[in-house]
């Protein structure tokens, strides 16, 4: 009958890491059980062993074979249970996910397998397994040869993340806990937690102009056209000419439109965090950022995707490609450099000079002028989103740019809408 453990869990600023286990064996069956931290050599062991060695030297100088004795039996101790810490431990350990992407608050199944492919029965050690910035502890009881124990591991799911889970460390030492030594077994896991997507349809016409300065009508913007210039080449039909700006430049002009919704568009979001009122207006940051670009890359329009440095660009960017960027962006405190907002419109400018579109998601600490001197001309149509969690939403125009304000992810398409508006 097989016989169920539990396992400690190790709490951590960015993740928890909870585990229970399940054990099926060949021959012989073991268990996990709460386990402590694992270390390259506890503390006290080296104290005990600093007391012991001056302990030793003192009864030595001072003659005194009481005092030397104690010292003595401890270095003896100490050097016996470094000699127990040394070989390789006869353990098969493995990482495996049913699934390796998952959004916020879904499961990823992270299980760990022992297998004792020694020829004697264990003794009891101490797995950690590194999940991120956490470190999730199992002491795992003794396995008799062939004996296989397999524990759940119940990865943080929480906030969005991406999470580098083991190589799983195997700590042997003496059984006093004197001296412990740490070995890596099996490979890691990538896993990654996506932010959280808006289902709802997004429309980003943006406020687009005629060539001849005149407002865009309802049906253009319907249309989502976008009209540039070009010179008229013989045989095009007449009435793509432009006449005023060909009276103007003297030669003939004709009108070129442009389908926005499949054209190139520039996404680029902040992660300096001097940016942000705080992680939690970042994550709203992130989760708009995402929601864009996914509408961007479904109406199959080219798109150049830039945060916390990394560039996704052309028609081969994927849903997966642009959730994996995603969940890779780092919330800078300290403001590092090329993590500012102005860093990635330079960087976009860059690697799409040709983009017509622009959104730029930053946070609420970038007033109208930051926002404006950043976002500059070359772009048809620019809109610069402000995260601040909890705000109201709202939509101004200063310039020929357009600046939002969204509290909550379920506002991106309110304030799409109002600006979609002639």
């Amino acid at each position: 009958m097989a016989r169920r453990g539990a396992a400690k869990t190790a709490r951590a600023p960015d993740a928890v890491a909870a585990a229970s286990s399940r054990e099926a064996a060949a021959r012989g069956r073991g268990a996990a059980a709460p386990g402590g931290r694992a270390g390259a050599r506890p503390a006290w062991g080296r104290l005990a062993l600093a007391i012991a060695l001056a302990g030793l030297a003192a009864g030595w100088w001072l003659g005194w074979p009481e005092l030397a004795a104690p010292g003595g039996a401890v270095v003896g101790v100490f050097l016996a249970g470094s000699a127990a810490s040394l070989g390789k431990p006869a353990l098969d350990v493995r990482l495996r996910a049913r699934r390796r992407r998952t959004v916020v608050g879904g499961s990823l199944g992270v299980t760990m397998t022992v297998v004792n492919t020694g020829r004697r029965r264990t003794r009891r050690r101490c797995l950690a397994v590194p999940v991120g910035a956490s470190r999730l502890s199992v002491r795992l009881r003794t396995l008799a040869p062939g004996g296989a124990t397999t524990i759940e591991l119940a990865v943080p799911t929480t906030r969005r993340a991406w999470l580098r889970v083991g190589p799983v460390e195997v700590v042997r030492g003496d059984p006093l806990g004197l001296v412990a030594r740490t070995m890596r077994c099996g490979e890691a896991l990538e896993l990654a937690v996506y932010p959280p997507t808006l289902a709802a349809p997004i429309e980003l016409p943006g406020s687009i102009r005629e060539v001849d300065g005149g407002p865009a009508g309802r049906a253009a913007e319907a249309a989502n056209s976008f009209e540039s210039l070009r010179e008229y080449q013989p045989g095009e039909d007449a009435r793509a000419i432009h006449w005023l700006s060909s009276a103007r430049l003297g030669r003939l002009m004709a009108r070129q439109s442009e389908d926005l919704r499949r054209s190139r568009m520039v996404l680029a979001l902040a992660c300096d965090g001097r940016e942000y009122g705080g992680p939690e207006d970042f994550e709203l940051a992130v989760a708009i950022y995402a929601s864009i670009g996914l509408r961007q890359v479904d109406q199959s329009g080219e798109l150049t995707a830039i945060a916390d440095g990394a560039v996704l660009a052309g028609r081969g960017t994927s849903a997966g490609r642009l959730l994996d960027q995603a969940a890779r962006a780092r919330f800078d405190e300290s403001g590092g450099l090329g993590r500012s907002l102005a860093a990635q419109a330079t960087l976009a400018r860059r690697e799409a000079p040709a983009a017509r579109l622009a959104v730029l998601v930053t946070g609420a600490q970038l007033g109208d002028d930051d926002l404006r001197r950043i976002a500059g001309s070359g772009w048809a149509s620019a809109l610069a989103i402000r995260c601040a969690a909890g705000a109201e939403a709202s939509l101004k125009s200063v310039g020929r740019l357009a600046i939002a304000t969204v509290g909550q992810p379920r506002h991106l398409p309110v304030v799409a809408a109002r600006w979609s508006r002639p």
